[in-house]
């Protein structure tokens, strides 16, 4: 779909839960989609002196089905070092834990922080044990993630490392008529 030239730069993607669903309810068929056009879920990539981690947390919160966890828990395991490792940047869809409540910064738009929830085709966050063993492994000096459509900025704490999360807001059409429809509905109370 996007073949690699020299003139081409390097493009990559992480899958989503609108892509193949999320943890338990992931669909193997889509994954299996996702994986022909897109490439491998979980990767990695040097980007001048950082190590760019893609990480399929989608497919990795899967507890129940090995299948769909089985890949993304093998890359994850084959990140560990017994040296320190290069600095490392996470990418992942699902942002990492925090409490019910947290303050995601003056940045974001919406009033309400990121909601602690998991449903069908959803998980708003990763579990606090997932979330540590990631960054016991990954050990990030930062972190990208994308699945709540706004910015979202929070300073985690994981035994004294402190490592940044921004959640990037979506640049999808949908996103534009969603920030309308939410504009309309506070003016309306």
């Amino acid at each position: 779909m996007f073949p690699l030239t020299p003139q081409t730069p390097y493009i990559a993607s992480l899958p989503g839960n609108h892509d193949i669903g999320v943890a338990d309810t992931s669909s193997p068929s889509a994954l299996a989609r996702f994986k022909k056009y897109f490439g491998e879920p979980s990767s990695e990539f040097q980007a001048g002196d950082f190590k760019i981690i893609m990480l399929d947390t989608v497919s990795l919160s899967a507890e129940q089905t090995p299948m769909i966890s089985r890949q993304p828990q093998e890359f994850l395991n084959s990140l560990r070092s017994t040296q320190a490792p290069e600095p490392r940047i996470l990418l992942t869809h699902i942002p990492l834990f925090r409490p019910e409540g947290t303050s995601c910064g003056p940045l974001r738009e919406s009033k309400v922080p990121i909601h602690v929830a998991k449903g069908y085709q959803y998980q708003n966050v990763l579990w606090p044990d997932l979330s540590k063993r990631v960054v016991d492994i990954v050990r990030p000096l930062a972190v990208f993630s994308g699945d709540d459509h706004d910015y979202c900025f929070v300073q985690h704490n994981y035994g004294g490392m402190k490592i940044p999360e921004h959640t990037v807001k979506s640049f999808s059409w949908a996103m534009v008529y969603s920030s309308i429809a939410e504009a309309d509905f506070e003016g309306s109370e």
